[in-house]
């Protein structure tokens, strides 16, 4: 037998290399995006779990979401060896994702049910189990960009005139407010509230990551850093929007002052104050109001619940 010639049947040896010839004529694993959704098509490595390479395309996302979970595989006529592909479509999740951990949690349970290729379905008995094709995951968007880390109860994430990013847990919730206040697009905001939170705390990359949360006793150096007026309401249940803290004035510059909600620790951005707010209260003095304008004048004059004594002109001495 000369040099270079296999000693093996051709067959055998086709079938010994055809894991590593089918890596090499498979397509590479892609993404289709639109305007309302995201699918990603992968094709290697799914012997096994596809979790981490999936939730590596989740966590970009910047919105709520639902996710779908398919998949193909070939099956073998174990007769007469012909070969065909089937498709199952595990359906998408009951209930809207808001948290990464959610997502990975569904994901992991599907990508199991995927595994197990005693259960795969086939026309029959006749069919066994060849190979994976293809594993595909849509995610669908479905809510607008929101501005705060935290899941916030029903009552207030459903109302229209508020921003906030639940999907976030990285303690920038003020600063995303910022960003957006300034004019950058809500779902384009973590890039400059970055930028912000560095130059608030003079910080580089690494450490910003690692930096405490804005509390709210620090809001007057954010407004003093920034030359921006903070006023901040604190929503409940039933409707009453409470002032609990008044803005620095930087109006003569030619800077409105943002108006944000406070609620649980977390941040969110009021686009229109009169599209959420049944009443408006004073927390000082718990005086109420029908309209934000009246809520303004009378915070502007609010003695807190103190006796304030008035003598204009006049000089008040001890008896």
């Amino acid at each position: 037998m000369r040099h270079g010639l296999r000693k093996e049947p051709l067959s055998r040896a086709i079938a010994q290399e055809e894991p590593k010839l089918l890596e090499e004529i498979l397509p590479k694993d892609s993404e289709e995006k639109r305007r309302r959704n995201i699918t990603w098509k992968l094709f290697r490595g799914l012997a096994g779990f596809v979790v981490n390479s999936i939730m590596t395309k989740v966590e970009a996302l910047q919105t709520s979401f639902y996710l779908r979970f398919s998949y193909t595989y070939q099956l073998r006529n174990i007769e007469n060896g012909k070969m065909m592909l089937f498709h199952t479509n595990l359906g998408g999740n009951p209930t809207l994702l808001t948290t990464h951990a959610a997502a990975r949690e569904w994901l992991h349970e599907k990508d199991a049910s995927r595994l197990d290729t005693d259960q795969v379905e086939r026309p029959n008995t006749k069919w066994s189990f060849q190979r994976w094709v293809q594993v595909q995951v849509k995610a669908i968007l479905v809510e607008p960009p929101l501005l705060g880390q935290g899941r916030r109860p029903d009552w207030l994430r459903n109302k229209k005139g508020l921003y906030g990013l639940e999907t976030f847990n990285d303690n920038m919730c003020l600063f995303r407010c910022i960003a957006v206040h300034r004019g950058t697009r809500p779902n384009r905001c973590t890039e400059e509230a970055v930028e912000l939170a560095k130059k608030l705390f003079r910080v580089n990359d690494q450490q910003v990551q690692l930096m405490h949360a804005v509390e709210f006793t620090e809001l007057k150096s954010v407004e003093e850093k920034f030359k921006r007026g903070i006023h901040v309401h604190e929503p409940s249940e039933d409707g009453t929007w409470r002032l609990i803290r008044q803005p620095a004035h930087y109006e003569a510059a030619g800077i409105e002052p943002m108006i944000i909600s406070w609620y649980s620790d977390h941040a969110f951005l009021i686009k229109d104050i009169k599209k959420i707010a049944k009443i408006y209260a004073c927390a000082h003095c718990n005086q109420q109001f029908t309209n934000a304008q009246n809520l303004q004048r009378h915070a502007d004059r609010c003695t807190s619940g103190k006796t304030e004594v008035i003598c204009p002109g006049r000089v008040v001495a001890r008896p």
